[in-house]
C-alpha cells in the first residue's frame, strides 16, 4: 500500500472531519493570498498612485482577511482528524495481534519495545504526511492566486526570482532514495534499541545473578550508537532538504531587489508592486519547500507503513486501515455478557492424533490422543523438554496444530483459539501475566463485580490471608507484569481470576510450582472440596497433584510414553 492510497484510506473513514479541516484551512491560506493584494493597495496608497484605495476601505479589508485566517486557522486546531487516524491503526494492528495463535503474536524476531516503537513513530509519521499534504493542498490554492498576480506585473521578474527554486526542487528530488534508505537503517536501529531496553527491564534478576551489568550495558553501549549514527545521517539530510527550503525566501528577495532596482527607477514598477512581490514570495516558497517534503514524507512514510504492514503480517493490506468503531468520544461500549448454553457444557474432550512441530525443527508433540471426562483431574507429566506446555498450547489453539482433530462433546473444533475460552474453557500459563491495574481487575478483567463470587474464586485460590494483608484489599494496584506480589501470589490471583468464571473445563500449566507444600495442599482440597467436581487438566510433576489425578499422560520426546 503506498502513502497516497493510505491516507485515502483515512480519509473516507472520518470523511466529514477531513472536509471540514480542508476548507478551514483553504481558508486560512487564501488569506495569505490576498493579503498581497491588501499589501501592495496600501503602499500604492501611500506612494499616491492613480487609482489606489481608500485607506478606510484597505483597514477594512485587512480586518476580514485577518478574520478569515483566525477562523481557518483556529478551526483546523479542533478538529481530532489525526486522533482517530491513530486510533484506527491502533486498533486494527492490536485486532490482528489479538487474532493470531496466542504463543505467536508477533512477528519472529520481533519485540515488543520494536512493536511499541513502530506504533508510536510509524503512525506518527503517516500524520506529519497528512499534515503536509493539507499544507501543499492550501498553499497550491494560494501560490496560483500569488503566480497570476505576479505575472500579471512583471513576468520577466517572476521568473527570474522563480527560477533558483526550481533548481533546489531539482536538487532534492535527487536526494530521495537517500532519504528512504536513510530513514529504513534509522527506524531499523530505533526499534533495536527499543527492544533491547524491554529485554533489560525483563530480566533485571537474571542479569544480577550472573554478574552480567558491564557486558549488557556494553552491548546496550554499542546498539545506542550504531542507533545514533543513522538517527543522525536521517536528520542531517532531512534537515539539509528542509535548509534548502527555507532559505529560499532569503534567496528570492534578494533576487527580486536585484531585477526590480531598475524597473522601479523607471517607473515600470510600483512601491506597492514591490510589497506584493515580497509578500507572495513567502507562500511560494512554502508550496516548494512542501513539495520538497512531502517527496522526502512520501519516501519516510512507505517505510512507515511497510513496517506497520510487518505487524499485520499475513493480513491483507488494506486490513490496515479496514474502518472499525471507534470510541474517543462519549461512554465506551458495553461489554457484552458471556451467555452460557447448554452446548458448552462438557460431556467429553477427545484429543486425535494431535501434533504440533515448531517451524525448522522436530519439537514440539507427535500423534497425542486422550481423552478427558468431566469431574476428573487429568495430569500431563515427563521430563523437561517432553512437550508438556506445547501440548496445552496447542490444545487451546495458542499453536496452530499440524495435524490431529479435537473434540468437544463428540464435534470437531475447527477454531479452538476462539472456542476454549470461559464458559467452556479457562487457562493458566506457568507464567502468569498481571495487569498494572487493581488486583480486582486483574481477576475480573471485565467482568461485572460479584462480591461473593470474588469472594467465592479468592477462597478457593487460597488468596483470603494474603488479602488480609494488604492495607487496599481488592484495591491493591500490583504493578507491571505483578511484580509487587509474590511468585505465589502471582499464580493464586491467576487462580483466582479462573475461578470466577466458573468454566467447564480448568487448565493449569505447573499452577502450583512457586507454592510451599501446606498452600498447594489447601488449593487442591478446596478446588475438590464441592458436590460438584471440576474438570482439571493440568502440567505438573508435584506429587500431590499426581496422587489426586484420575488420569495421567506421560509425554517424553514429544509423544505418550507407553
Amino acid at each position: 500500500m503506498n502513502p497516497i492510497t493510505a491516507l485515502w484510506r483515512l480519509v473516507r473513514f472520518r470523511l466529514a472531519l477531513y472536509l471540514a479541516e480542508y476548507l478551514l484551512y483553504v481558508g486560512y491560506t487564501l488569506s495569505l493570498a490576498f493579503s498581497g493584494l491588501i499589501v501592495r493597495a496600501f503602499f500604492d496608497r501611500l506612494a499616491g498612485e492613480p487609482g489606489a484605495l481608500p485607506i478606510v476601505a484597505i483597514a477594512g479589508l485587512q480586518l476580514g482577511n485577518s478574520l478569515l485566517a483566525m477562523i481557518g486557522l483556529g478551526g483546523v486546531n479542533l478538529i481530532p482528524d489525526q486522533a482517530f487516524s491513530r486510533a484506527l491503526i491502533f486498533h486494527n494492528v492490536f485486532a490482528r495481534i489479538l487474532a493470531r495463535p496466542g504463543a505467536q503474536p508477533l512477528p519472529a524476531n520481533t519485540t515488543i519495545g520494536e512493536t511499541l516503537n513502530t506504533l508510536r513513530d510509524d503512525t506518527q509519521q503517516l500524520i506529519w504526511f497528512h499534515i503536509e499534504l493539507i499544507d501543499l493542498f492550501g498553499f497550491g490554492l494560494t501560490a496560483i492566486v500569488a503566480l497570476v498576480a505576479m505575472l500579471r506585473v512583471s513576468v520577466a521578474i517572476t521568473l527570474g526570482v522563480l527560477a533558483p527554486l526550481l533548481a533546489i526542487m531539482v536538487i532534492t528530488r535527487r536526494l530521495q532514495a537517500r532519504v528512504e534508505r536513510y530513514r529504513v537503517a534509522s527506524r531499523t536501529s530505533s526499534s533495536v534499541v527499543a527492544g533491547a531496553i524491554g529485554d533489560i527491564f525483563g530480566a533485571v534478576q537474571a542479569i544480577q545473578v550472573n554478574n552480567a551489568e558491564e557486558r549488557v550495558l556494553a552491548h546496550f553501549r554499542k546498539l545506542n550508537a550504531a542507533r545514533r549514527q543513522a538517527v543522525v545521517r536521517d536528520r542531517l539530510l532531512t534537515q539539509l532538504i528542509n535548509a534548502l527550503a527555507d532559505n529560499m525566501v532569503v534567496i528570492g528577495t534578494a533576487l527580486l531587489l536585484l531585477f526590480s532596482a531598475r524597473a522601479i527607477q523607471t517607473g515600470r514598477f510600483t512601491v506597492g508592486d514591490f510589497a506584493l512581490f515580497v509578500a507572495y514570495i513567502w507562500p511560494i516558497t512554502i508550496l516548494w519547500q512542501n513539495i520538497a517534503n512531502q517527496m522526502t514524507l512520501y519516501r519516510q512514510s512507505k517505510v512507515s507503513i511497510g513496517r506497520l504492514q510487518t505487524l499485520m503480517q499475513d493480513a491483507p493490506p488494506q486490513a490496515l486501515l479496514a474502518p472499525a468503531p471507534i470510541h474517543l468520544r462519549g461512554p465506551l461500549p458495553t461489554i457484552p455478557a458471556v451467555v452460557r448454553t447448554p452446548a458448552d457444557q462438557l460431556a467429553q474432550l477427545e484429543i486425535r492424533g494431535l501434533t504440533y512441530h515448531y517451524p525448522g525443527s522436530d519439537r514440539g508433540v507427535t500423534d497425542v490422543s486422550f481423552r478427558v471426562q468431566p469431574g476428573t483431574l487429568t495430569v500431563v507429566t515427563g521430563p523437561i523438554g517432553a512437550g508438556k506446555t506445547t501440548l496445552l498450547r496447542t490444545l487451546l489453539g495458542l499453536l496452530p496444530k499440524n495435524a490431529g482433530d479435537i473434540l468437544w462433546n463428540g464435534a470437531i473444533v475447527d477454531d479452538p483459539a476462539g472456542f476454549f475460552v470461559p464458559p467452556r474453557v479457562a487457562y493458566t500459563p506457568q507464567t502468569p501475566r498481571l495487569f498494572s491495574e487493581t488486583l480486582r481487575d486483574n481477576i475480573l478483567i471485565g467482568l461485572p463485580d460479584e462480591p461473593a463470587q470474588v469472594q467465592n474464586a479468592l477462597e478457593q485460590a487460597v488468596f483470603l490471608p494474603d488479602l488480609s494483608t494488604m492495607s487496599d484489599g481488592l484495591e491493591t494496584f500490583v504493578g507491571p507484569r505483578g511484580m509487587r506480589l509474590s511468585g505465589g501470589q502471582v499464580q493464586r490471583a491467576a487462580a483466582a481470576r479462573m475461578f470466577v468464571r466458573q468454566p467447564e473445563l480448568l487448565v493449569f500449566d505447573d499452577l502450583s510450582s512457586a507454592l510451599d507444600g501446606e498452600t498447594e495442599r489447601l488449593l487442591w482440597e478446596r478446588l475438590f472440596a464441592g458436590e460438584r467436581k471440576p474438570t482439571c487438566l493440568v502440567v505438573s510433576h508435584r506429587t500431590a497433584v499426581l496422587e489426586r489425578a484420575d488420569q495421567v499422560v506421560v509425554l517424553n520426546h514429544g509423544r505418550i510414553a507407553h
